[in-house]
């Protein structure tokens, strides 16, 4: 039965559709609440680390705007079978709402409630439904009802970062079938590493330089005559903070040094990533490796932080000092190396770059998965190209911000005029780049 119910905050807390009890999370106390049944549906369900409740957690609470959870949690006979974790980004013109879209926990928000977010792209891969294993069907049928039930018509859904074959692609022909229209774009690719339980067969799977290139590397850290450099592994949350502090610091500098702002020039990221790698921390989920100078009393020439989780390693940040002596040795190789290794020994079959597509990761990669950008939308919603036009102008605002971000980090110290050659000649670098790929 089709109720005269939109999916705000005020109106909607719990729906009963189709013998389907459906509960709608719309504020952080109800969000806190419901932990244990998220974490153990993750348990049941094919889930990446960007599914776990505490990567959703955290990321709403640095990102996260009041009054626009929408997180919906669906009940088959009492159990929880399938969570769709979403919201509303919005956009206010004089205190009235001019723009809202339904999306995923994780999404690049076009307005965040603290710092102005500079970022021009989400922190968060793999997007997507988490679905206890033999519910898909079930879900996308229940998840079709509700969105007919709610009178979601009039609103846009977007889908960020979804990766080829997941249950929301498989979710739009159900859409479809009841006269909701979907635009699929490639947003970008991550790619994979397969790993074999034998280490020398996955050297024989590479190409010969980089074959040769892995075996030099390892050396500088094994070989007793020609080592270099000594690996520290820290897992301990103890540990943590400062070593995280540490990576940032390198990574931060040498980008500086460049001319760029910086992954984490942002303090709303930086205090996100840094919270994950706290918390990650106390489940066993993540490790900072880091690669120290033998000869430069142990300084630490470059850091790797990875996320483990079920069986995959994900490579979530990297930084190298390209101050040191040492920097034409490969460090960042060697510690990469290190790292696909000590996977291959501890038996974990997948090592994931995640998104971007440098030379190195295509190098030791042997598959990829595509991610997407998916736009839902009902041709009754005479409102599509004013939210498309809207949605491009904050897009178009975060550039000129960060632009201008950029800019007045370029002349904090040296003249207007040599920050402003400064930033010309780094923006023709960038354009150059992006009219080669």
């Amino acid at each position: 039965m089709k109720q005269d119910i939109l999916l705000e905050p005020s109106s909607v807390k719990q729906i009963r559709v189709d013998k389907c009890t459906v509960r709608v999370i719309i504020d952080s106390d109800a969000f806190d609440a419901i932990a244990d049944e998220w974490t153990a549906l993750e348990e049941a369900s094919d889930t990446t680390i960007f599914q776990t409740y505490e990567w959703n957690r955290t990321w709403w609470k640095y990102f996260g705007k009041k009054g626009t959870l929408n997180i919906l949690l669906f009940y088959q006979q009492d159990e929880l079978a399938g969570i769709a974790p979403l919201f509303f980004d919005e956009v206010h013109l004089l205190r009235k709402k001019i723009y809202s879209c339904l999306r995923f926990i994780g999404s690049n928000v076009i307005q965040s409630k603290k710092d102005v977010l500079i970022g021009l792209s989400s922190y968060t891969d793999y997007l997507d439904f988490i679905v206890r294993t033999g519910c898909e069907e079930w879900l996308r049928k229940q998840f079709t009802n509700f969105i007919l039930s709610v009178n979601l018509k009039s609103c846009r859904i977007q889908f960020d970062a979804v990766k080829e074959n997941s249950f929301t692609h498989q979710l739009l022909p159900n859409l479809e079938l009841h006269g909701f229209r979907s635009s699929i774009f490639l947003s970008n690719v991550c790619y994979i590493v397969n790993l074999p339980e034998d280490w020398e067969h996955y050297l024989m799977s590479l190409s010969k330089d980089t074959r040769s290139h892995t075996r030099r590397a390892l050396k500088k850290i094994y070989h007793q005559d020609q080592k270099l450099f000594e690996i520290q592994q820290i897992t301990g949350p103890d540990e943590i903070e400062n070593h995280f502090d540490e990576m940032v610091e390198i990574h931060q500098n040498r980008w500086r040094r460049n001319g760029y702002l910086g992954t984490f020039a942002e303090n709303s990221n930086y205090q996100f990533q840094k919270k994950i790698a706290q918390t990650f921390s106390t489940k066993g989920w993540i490790q900072i490796n880091k690669l120290l100078s033998v000869n430069e009393q142990n300084r630490c020439i470059a850091v790797d932080v990875n996320y483990r989780y079920k069986n995959r390693i994900y490579g979530a940040h990297c930084a190298v000092d390209d101050q040191s002596a040492y920097y034409k040795k490969g460090p960042g190789t060697i510690l990469l190396s290190f790292g696909l290794q000590d996977a291959v020994f501890n038996k974990i079959p997948f090592f994931d770059f995640l998104r971007g597509s440098e030379n190195y990761k295509k190098a030791y990669s042997n598959h990829s998965k595509k991610l997407y950008r998916i736009l839902v939308h009902h041709p009754e919603n005479n409102s599509l190209y004013r939210a498309e036009f809207i949605q491009r102008m904050m897009l178009l605002k975060r550039k000129l911000v960060r632009e201008c971000t950029h800019l007045r980090y370029l002349v904090a110290n040296v003249s207007f005029l040599k920050g402003l050659q400064k930033y010309q000649s780094l923006l023709f670098q960038r354009i150059s780049k992006r009219v080669k790929q």
